[in-house]
């Protein structure tokens, strides 16, 4: 799966290839593989599956391909094998991260949705909201977690 460098992504890589903070290759290599990921994961990208179709069904997955065009000829290479399928968008947690913030909804007293019995209010112990009262989120949800 091909893939054209960006010119930020470009610039990434030759700041840490060009950097003396290095004591060993292997050190500089580590970094290098950890950036590009995070790179690579902000980039939109694009998975196929497809299952055989017949009697046994067996799917599988297919990406990242980095254009939609790359994943549709995929599809139909799989098609040409006797297998239908469908393309499917791939997000990471990056990418996700302003959607989530903005979306998630929240009680004023913090505490998410379900966290509410049906006219009960708040089924966190101590809690002294009463109904559920729609709040639009961050202001009281922590923000989502990614391991770097």
């Amino acid at each position: 799966m091909p893939i054209t460098p960006r010119k930020d992504e470009i610039e990434a890589v030759a700041t840490i290839l060009e950097s003396p903070d290095y004591a060993t290759v292997e050190s500089m290599a580590r970094d290098l593989i950890k950036s590009v990921s995070v790179l690579l994961a902000r980039r939109e990208s694009f998975g196929v599956y497809a299952e055989l179709d017949g009697p046994v069904r067996a799917g599988f997955s297919m990406g990242p391909y980095w254009s939609k065009a790359d994943a549709e000829r995929a599809l139909e290479s799989a098609a040409t094998a006797g297998c239908r399928g469908f393309v499917a968008a791939l997000h990471s947690t990056d990418a996700v991260r302003p959607i989530v913030d903005h979306a998630v909804k929240v009680c004023a007293c913090g505490h998410r949705p379900e966290m509410h019995v049906a006219r009960h209010g708040c089924a966190v112990y101590r809690c002294k909201c009463g109904v559920f009262e729609t709040k639009v989120a961050p202001d009281n949800v922590r923000p989502l977690q990614i391991a770097t």
